[in-house]
């Protein structure tokens, strides 16, 4: 589910090419299990000899650089073979035409240096993974800065993207050493989300081994309730949308809520399970120079 997601597969119209992507990354796993470097030839092979193997491969490492030229041996289709006493795999054009759009689609990612820096390992650096890792490992590292600006927004990349980072973290987190994971603009990322994926996982279960996540959004509404539930403390600034306002009403009491569409730059209340009270508070501008401020006219 996570590869249909990170392609942006998951609409009803595209699950053939879901199909072809999934069967594609499973023949890959296959290869891997027994430590062939190239993609599988399916074709003049025997479907009850082949098939049964490719299923019972277990371990899900594949080599993502084989995706495009896997998706180009999946045109095939069973097709009886007298010579061979049953189904064989046999070229199919027509499936090939096909799955053109999606080979293209994938070499385009494949050709991406923010692909490569996420899930390719090479002799010369490491990737995105083995410097999570060594983040968590060293006692001494401050900050570990992802940059996912260039993931598109619109599709389910970006949120692929953080599915799999928080898993990872989660899963391979063993140092008692605590940090906050920072998401900055999390409604990107959350429209499309799981119930049981990584960054819920981690707002549910991050606490106990010493995760602790800080969100912003400018767009609550669109930050699923079952994460907004597992947090305790909100700062909140200027809001004047009434589906905006509506998702955070019941955070406040009824005295401050009138009062977030009133605030100015720099101004927010804060609200929080350890405060008997909402705080109005200012924040004084720092000397730290920003390249994101908005121009005043």
């Amino acid at each position: 589910m996570f590869w249909v997601n990170f392609f942006n597969l998951s609409d009803s119209e595209d699950s053939g090419k879901a199909a072809v992507l999934a069967n594609a990354i499973s023949s890959l796993r296959f290869q891997n299990s027994i430590s062939e470097t190239g993609g599988l030839i399916k074709e003049h092979q025997s479907v009850s000899s082949l098939q049964p193997k490719i299923n019972s491969v277990t371990s899900r490492k594949f080599d993502f650089n084989l995706l495009t030229e896997q998706i180009k041996h999946e045109a095939v289709k069973q097709k009886l073979s007298k010579e061979k006493g049953g189904y064989c795999f046999e070229r199919d054009g027509n499936l090939y035409n096909a799955s053109i759009w999606l080979i293209k689609k994938v070499g385009y990612f494949l050709n991406s240096s923010l692909v490569n820096d996420f899930f390719v390992t090479n002799t010369s650096d490491d990737n995105l993974f083995d410097k999570i890792d060594y983040f968590m490992s060293d006692e001494n590292k401050k900050s570990l800065y992802i940059n996912t600006s260039k993931v598109s927004k619109s599709g389910s990349a970006g949120a692929s993207i953080i599915n799999l980072i928080t898993n990872h973290v989660l899963e391979f987190k063993v140092s008692a050493t605590p940090f906050v994971l920072f998401i900055d603009e999390v409604h990107r990322y959350t429209r499309v989300y799981e119930e049981d994926g990584g960054l819920v996982s981690i707002a549910r279960e991050g606490r106990k081994k010493g995760i602790f996540l800080f969100l912003t959004t400018q767009s609550p509404k669109d930050v699923p309730k079952i994460i907004l539930g597992q947090v305790g403390t909100f700062i909140i600034h200027r809001i004047t949308h009434y589906e905006e306002l509506r998702v955070i009403e019941n955070l406040l009491q009824p005295s401050t809520l009138s009062q977030i569409r009133k605030l100015a730059q720099g101004e927010s209340v804060i609200t929080s399970i350890n405060l008997l009270k909402d705080l109005h508070v200012y924040f004084q501008k720092t000397n730290r120079i920003h390249y994101n401020e908005t121009p005043l006219l």
